[in-house]
């Protein structure tokens, strides 16, 4: 095949149009071609893959630590009163098109990339009511699925992986709706933050226009400012321990590169449900 055909994605329109005729398959087809490996820019593909790099996530894990002992130091000059712990369900939105198209084609479903997340959070109460606050989170989930029409001649799935990490630091205020010190405070919350976040997606996937399978791969590493919005209760057990229950919805959106070229900003948009422990000082 002429490889100035595979060079990039294929517009939206050309997308719609073979998804209506994927949709329209009353079973699995089979694929009798198997290619070597090839970059993702070099095919004209509907369905996009990418691959997953440990050395990708060694260097989110460094961002990870690098935050975390930026934040440590930052409060480390304030009169800490607070600190929260927290775990819980993070669930994404994924309501962008290249979430849309992965639906269409690939057997998983919307709830396979909910999955745990981890939250430490700085709270400083400057008022009996108000407090401001900084947030550390990180969530990541991988997950395998195949073609939903498409099978290889043997009755094999063709199997893609996709892998989400998002690791979050988020500030705001915090209001209490009764005094800071009540044994039970219902609060609320909004601010700002930045997402530091990664997807790739790799495997078997199939050119649609002689359907081939080729190995391929595409990633995107990029940083996004998003806003959010906070509520629950916190209960105080003594002097120096409580208990935190809360609801989280952040928004934000990541810009693709070359690899996703076609696509609209990605959804990084989420519901967390959390839970932990707070330590009063």
């Amino acid at each position: 095949m002429d490889m100035a055909q595979h060079h990039m994605l294929i517009d939206l329109s050309s997308q719609a149009s073979k998804q209506s005729r994927i949709s329209k398959l009353t079973h699995r087809h089979r694929i009798y071609h198997r290619h070597p490996l090839v970059t993702f820019s070099q095919l004209n593909v509907w369905q996009i893959n990418c691959i997953y790099i440990p050395e990708q996530e060694v260097i989110m894990t460094k961002k990870t630590a690098l935050l975390a002992i930026a934040a440590f130091f930052l409060t480390a000059f304030l009169p800490a009163q607070q600190i929260n712990v927290k775990f819980g369900l993070f669930a994404p939105f994924q309501k962008s098109d290249l979430w849309e198209d992965n639906f269409a084609n690939l057997s998983f479903e919307k709830q396979d990339f909910n999955h745990t997340v981890f939250a430490l959070e700085y709270q400083q109460q400057f008022h009996n009511h108000f407090s401001i606050y900084i947030e550390g989170s990180r969530y990541r989930r991988s997950i395998e699925s195949d073609y939903r029409e498409y099978e290889y001649d043997d009755g094999s799935p063709i199997l893609q992986t996709m892998h989400l990490a998002i690791t979050s630091i988020e500030t705001g205020v915090k209001i209490n709706l009764l005094p800071y010190k009540s044994k039970f405070s219902p609060f609320v919350a909004a601010g700002a933050g930045l997402y530091f976040w990664q997807y790739e997606q790799f495997g078997d996937f199939i050119d649609f226009t002689d359907f081939d399978v080729y190995d391929g791969f595409a990633d995107q590493e990029a940083i996004a400012l998003g806003f959010h919005v906070k509520g629950g209760i916190s209960m105080r057990f003594t002097r120096g321990l409580g208990l935190i229950i809360e609801a989280k919805v952040h928004w934000a959106k990541g810009e693709l590169g070359e690899y996703f070229e076609g696509f609209e900003p990605f959804d990084l948009s989420a519901l967390s449900l959390l839970a932990g422990f707070q330590f009063y000082f």
